[in-house]
This record gives C-alpha cells, structure tokens and sequence, in this order.
C-alpha cells in the first residue's frame, strides 16, 4: 500500500513537472531562422589579400551591392598570409551560420594542390555563388625593350636563367609562369612575393621585369605610363584594353585561361541560407552598375547555382593537379 502511494505520488510530481517545464521550453528564444537571415546582423567577407588588389575590389563592389539588398552591413576584411590559407583556415573554423563568408580565387585553389593545407576547398567549405572571371597579364618596365610576347620571348632565350619573373608562390602566376617557359622554350626565373603591392613595387623600381598579374591592376599601373601591358590570358580583348592583345593572339594558346573568383561559407552552413546568398550575389554581379564597375576592372560577371561552383572547384583542382605534376618532371 505504501509502495502504492508513493509510486502514484511520483507520477503525479511528474506530470506536474512536465506540464509546467514545456511552456518554459516555450519562452527560451530559438535561433534566427533562414527565412529571417540576416536578422540585423553583420556579415563578413574575408579576403585572403592586400586591400587595393583585384580580387579585394571585387569583394567590396559586391559587399556594397548585397548590403542594400540584405538591409544589414557587410564588411570585409584582409586577412593576408601564405596565399589565402589564413584567410580559408579563419573562415572554414568559423560558426556555420552564414556570416563569414570566404571570396577565393583560383590561385587559392592552386595552393590546396602545390602546399600542405590544413583546409580542404572542397571538403571544409559550402559553395555559394560565382563572383566573376579575370584574365592575368603579362607586364614590364616601361624602360624594358620587349614591346610584346615575340620580342619577351627572344629577349629570354638569349639570356637563360637571367630573367626574373614576380610570382606568388604556390598561386596562378607561378604557373602562367612555368607554363610561358615551357611553352616557349624559355628559362625564366620565379621571384616570390606574399602580395601584389609587393611586386609591383619591384617591377615599378625595374628589379623585376616581368610582372605576372590580374589584369586589372596591371592595366592601371599601365594608366600611369609605369609599366607596358605585352598580352592578357583572356580568349579576347577587354574592353579596358583594347590595344592589348591575347596571348592566344600572340602564340600561346596554352595561357588562355582565367582566374575564377567564388563565394565560399563554413561546411554546414543551412541550405537555405546559401540559396539566399546565391540570389543576392547573382544578383549583385548583374546589376547594371556593378556589370559597368566590374568591365572597367577587366573582370567579366560569372553567375551559377551553388552547384555550378562546387563542380568548378572540382574541375579547378583536376585541372591544376595536372599541370603541378607536369612542373614537376621539367
């Protein structure tokens, strides 16, 4: 009889208990959902180079764009080192909830394939939107003699080993570089540099006299009257460049290619909050004004589904590995 009443006892604590616990759960605030994202809150594109460099400004023109569509602030912020890989090592060990967003560019998918990374592109990341397509060029000192590719290219085979290229170890120039000497037959010499800004300082001084680029940045030093544009690795001319000529056009078909820029965010960022920013940046890259922006800088809009990219990034490091292994046997 006792075991009775006690046992009825603690079943009624219990249901008493229970009923006042679930309209508690009730009150406790859940987090913001997809649909309200962002929710007033900030969100932070990380750039994994210098301020002033193409891939920053592509950065901040789309930052701009998609803060008015969002209504909330989006800032960006350098964090520069080892060619993108604190900046990809910040943002794949950030919270997954869509406020740290990652812009790469082809060169740091390059460094994954040439570098022992802690973090993997494909594995440690969601893929979100395409934010444009640049073409590199190849520049000198105005007071070098080569006037293009043909007079570069003799001017290196007279002088093995004795013309220094800019490079951005383990990045798209080093490469351009070591495929322009294969493909032509030449031996060029890599100077590594940690930004942009740096080798163009050198190149500017006439320590370095080939300058391998974004065409954007080579193209506004070259408004300046302080370096010569030989080629850009574009399949045509841009319209910032109309007098520049392709390296197709100049007998290098191996180095039409260009530098793919991406939005990246932590892996397991919601779904639905990936689509949203898919939306916005597509957006955002073909808005009249941003499409204009962009043409001045030599950068052509790219848009895709979050699916698109993570095929590219694929396709990217396939592409890549391939050519590493073949630098290799040189």
């Amino acid at each position: 009889m006792i075991h009775t009443l006690q046992r009825r006892a603690a079943q009624l604590a219990a249901s008493i208990f229970g009923a006042i616990l679930v309209p508690l759960t009730l009150l406790v605030p859940a987090p913001a959902q997809a649909q309200d994202y962002p929710a007033g809150r900030s969100i932070s594109i990380i750039v994994g180079y210098a301020a002033g460099s193409g891939i920053d400004v592509l950065a901040r023109e789309v930052a701009g764009r998609i803060a008015e569509t969002l209504r909330t602030s989006v800032v960006v912020e350098n964090k520069i080192g080892a060619n993108s890989a604190l900046a990809n090592d910040y943002v794949a060990r950030s919270s997954p909830d869509g406020y740290t967003m990652l812009i790469l560019s082809t060169s740091g998918i390059i460094n994954e394939v040439t570098t022992a990374t802690r973090t993997k592109v494909a594995r440690d990341f969601e893929p979100v939107a395409f934010a444009g397509a640049q073409p590199y060029a190849i520049a000198v000192p105005t007071d070098f003699p080569a006037r293009n590719m043909a007079e570069l290219i003799a001017i290196a085979k007279a002088k093995p080993n004795q013309i220094n290229y800019s490079s951005l170890l383990g990045g798209l120039p080093q490469f351009i570089g070591e495929i322009l000497s294969a493909t032509a037959g030449i031996q060029l010499v890599a100077v590594p540099y940690k930004s942009t800004p740096e080798s163009q300082v050198d190149v500017i001084a006439g320590r370095v006299p080939i300058w391998i680029t974004p065409a954007a940045t080579a193209i506004n030093v070259a408004k300046s009257g302080r370096v010569r544009v030989l080629a850009i690795t574009s399949e045509a001319r841009i319209p910032p460049a109309p007098d520049v000529p392709t390296m197709k056009e100049s007998g290098l078909d191996a180095l039409s290619l260009d530098a793919v820029y991406m939005f990246l965010l932590p892996k397991g960022t919601p779904p639905a909050i990936v689509a949203r920013l898919n939306r916005e940046i597509n957006a955002a890259i073909t808005h009249p004004r941003t499409v204009e922006r962009l043409a001045s800088l030599g950068v052509q809009p790219k848009t895709g589904s979050s699916e698109d990219v993570a095929r590219s990034i694929q396709t990217e490091l396939a592409r890549w590995e391939k050519v590493v292994a073949a630098s290799k046997k040189q």
